[in-house]
């Protein structure tokens, strides 16, 4: 009797291309540089604590200057006090602020109390936006709203402001900045996280961050060899754009010319 077996069974599991840990790109760009060689047992210590840091400022850097949808979490609803022209947004969202804080509003709606719908969306201000209002204090249904790019007891302004008859709750759609890569404490275990970043981001991080440490921080190499890695992670970069959007399947659509 012959017994018909899946052939799959017999591949071998494929696995994804690893993600590297924090030091694990930082001893990439230091081999790079030939500062870590490959029959090394380890990094240099007080080398490898310099990448790390230079490696936090490059993801700084990189999650502040651009949309970055892995560092943006479910969207937030929390009430707004009655006759309130501002909240303190970590008070206000309490376990649902991220532990790095926002650095930048998305989207914001008005949410009905009742009914846990969303009524309208808000419109995202700058503060002169805001502060041009003749008076902040106007009753109302919600319209426009601004945060502040303060870094600590970071608050939100509303306009017009509920009043005590309103049963308004505001969803707010945010991007988190990124944690450190340097962990919670620091000393021996710094670096020993993950990156943050998925498996494509690896290369061009590995290469910008090769360029940094090898402009003097490490090494001083050539001029030229610099600049070639430098242009080597912008056109990385611009190739990684799409990876950063979110994918849809529905056709782009462009306006006609002149229409």
């Amino acid at each position: 009797m012959t017994i018909a077996l899946d052939s799959s069974q017999y591949d071998p599991t494929p696995l994804p291309v690893r993600k590297l840990s924090a030091v694990e790109l930082s001893e990439r760009a230091l081999r790079k540089i030939g500062a870590f060689a490959i029959n090394d047992e380890a990094a240099d210590p007080d080398e490898l604590d310099e990448t790390l840091r230079w490696l936090d400022m490059i993801v700084a850097e990189l999650t502040g200057t651009r949309r970055c949808y892995w560092l943006t979490p479910a969207t937030v609803t929390f009430d707004w006090p009655a006759a309130e022209e501002s909240v303190v947004l970590a008070d206000q969202m309490g376990a649902d602020y991220p532990p790095t804080g926002i650095q930048f509003p998305v989207r914001a709606w008005r949410v009905d109390e009742t009914t846990g719908l969303r009524q309208a969306e808000i419109e995202l201000c700058r503060r002169k936006t805001y502060e041009s209002k003749s008076d902040l204090t106007t009753a109302g249904s919600p319209e426009i709203l601004f945060v502040d790019r303060l870094t600590e007891n970071q608050r939100a302004y509303i306009w017009p402001v509920p009043s005590t008859a309103d049963v308004w709750r505001v969803a707010l759609e945010f991007q988190a900045y990124s944690r450190s890569v340097l962990g919670e404490q620091g000393g021996d275990q710094a670096g020993d996280v993950p990156s943050g970043f998925s498996q494509e981001w690896q290369l061009y991080i590995v290469t910008r961050l090769s360029a940094e440490i090898g402009d003097g921080p490490v090494k001083s190499l050539p001029g030229a060899t610099i600049r070639e890695w430098r242009s080597a992670a912008e056109i990385s970069l611009s190739a990684l754009l799409y990876a950063n959007r979110e994918k849809t399947n529905r056709r782009p659509v462009t306006r006609r010319y002149g229409g």
